[in-house]
């Protein structure tokens, strides 16, 4: 399947192996606190504080809440690297990285839209990239 990696991985229980990549990503994000700068911007000072507000609303609400494990398994089953086969699926190192930056992103939608419902930040959808976007307020 890979050119880049040598082996190739078996997926036996897809909601098993999607648990654990949502419950991997959000305990990594929430360890760690964000760079910041000694004179930062106003950009990087957004960044820092929209940031802490992710980590707070992933640490607040129910990870179902932000992605379900059966969202998280389309993410997976829909790669067009990853094959099913009768054990289960196969799947590269190449496809777990697209796959968590998808996972990635459907997060971070999700964290930003209980922010922007929480009056703390700005969003509205941009007809020109076709994708909300989000600003400070």
């Amino acid at each position: 399947m890979s050119e880049d990696y040598e082996e190739d991985y078996l997926i036996e229980d897809i909601e098993v192996f999607a648990e654990f990549l949502r419950s991997q990503y959000v305990k990594v994000y929430t360890a760690y606190p964000p760079e910041t700068s000694k004179n930062p911007t106003e950009q990087e000072k957004f960044n820092y504080d929209v940031r802490e507000q992710i980590k707070d609303v992933m640490q607040q609400y129910e990870l179902d809440q932000l992605i379900t494990i059966s969202q998280i398994a389309e993410i997976i089953t829909n790669d067009p690297n990853v094959e099913k086969i009768d054990q289960g699926f196969l799947v590269n190192m190449d496809s777990v990285v697209e796959i968590t930056q998808k996972i990635e992103g459907a997060i971070f939608q999700s964290a930003f839209s209980k922010l922007s419902a929480q009056d703390k930040i700005n969003c509205g959808w941009n007809p020109e990239t076709n994708k909300m976007e989000f600003w400070p307020k």
